[in-house]
């Protein structure tokens, strides 16, 4: 008998197994060598066991066919008990087999929705105050935003906390009476919060040119059946990770939406110290409203 290379079977139901000619329900496992696997299946209800020696009532189990062709469903432990010698090598092959046809199908689902994604991107990308426009926006912060600002927002990025704060002068005195201790000659006051802040750390078109890069990649290949298992395994991982990139796209570039408006970017203005930091920060404001403009003439 040849062995088997194709995906295992569907089995939803003992008659699928008991319909198949070449199906047996008392079969001697001393007369009969196991070959392949041919399915695995788990039922609501037990289904006897078909080895002789056995009969046993069990839910779960694979359907199996010997090498001189006749198939029978066993219980998962009894190929163990009654094939120690043959059943660890075709449970292997089974999972191999089982593992390819499943990122085949999941290879064959992106091909299908492959153009539909394109169009995500491309929404994502070109809509109003959408990545291309944000990706401007990055560059007017890069470019005009002054180095003692973009220092304390980079502070802020690494813990979290998008909180403005200044530092009030306070006078407090000592448990001692002896005076004013230095180290609470200041505090910090909230003045603001920065909304959108995470759109500072990373932008949608960091998520989106890698993803259509990777796409672009896979469409080179025209036999994905012909990869190894190792490249069918990364191709159906990226594939299932696709709408959940796609969300995390969406969801940053909703945080550019709010982080970069004239409102919002203003509260800077109550943390600088001085006033060419100031004057940089409404420079970075000014160039950020130039950057939509700038879109809509490029869109028209």
């Amino acid at each position: 008998m040849k062995p088997i290379d194709d995906a295992p079977l569907v089995i939803s139901s003992y008659g699928d197994m008991a319909s198949r000619p070449r199906f047996r329900d008392n079969v001697d496992p001393t007369a009969h060598e196991p070959a392949d696997i041919l399915a695995e299946y788990h039922f609501p209800d037990e289904v006897a066991c078909g080895l002789s020696v056995c009969h046993q009532g069990h839910k779960f189990g694979v359907l199996i066919v010997t090498k001189d062709d006749i198939e029978t469903n066993i219980g998962n432990k009894c190929g163990a008990i009654h094939f120690p010698e043959q059943f660890d090598t075709i449970r292997k092959s089974f999972t191999v087999r089982r593992q390819r046809a499943a990122h085949m199908d999941v290879i064959g689902e992106y091909r299908a929705k492959r153009d539909d994604y394109e169009a995500i991107i491309d929404v994502l990308w070109s809509e109003e105050r959408g990545a291309r426009w944000a990706l401007g926006c990055a560059k007017a912060y890069r470019e005009q935003c002054p180095q003692s600002v973009k220092d304390k927002l980079f502070a802020m990025a690494k813990s979290g906390d998008w909180s403005l704060y200044i530092e009030k002068r306070v006078k407090k005195d000592d448990a001692t009476g002896l005076g004013f201790r230095r180290d609470e000659l200041f505090e910090q006051e909230r003045v603001g919060e920065l909304r959108g802040g995470n759109a500072f750390k990373m932008s949608a078109r960091d998520i989106l040119k890698p993803l259509r890069d990777k796409m672009r990649e896979y469409d080179q290949i025209v036999d994905p059946s012909q990869l190894t298992a190792y490249q069918r395994r990364q191709w159906a991982q990226f594939a299932r990770s696709i709408p959940v990139t796609l969300e995390d796209a969406r969801v940053i570039g909703e945080a550019a939406r709010v982080l970069y408006t004239r409102e919002n970017l203003s509260q800077l203005l109550k943390v600088v110290r001085d006033q060419t930091d100031a004057r940089g920060v409404r420079a970075f404001i000014d160039a950020v409203g130039r950057v939509e403009l700038s879109v809509q003439r490029h869109a028209g």
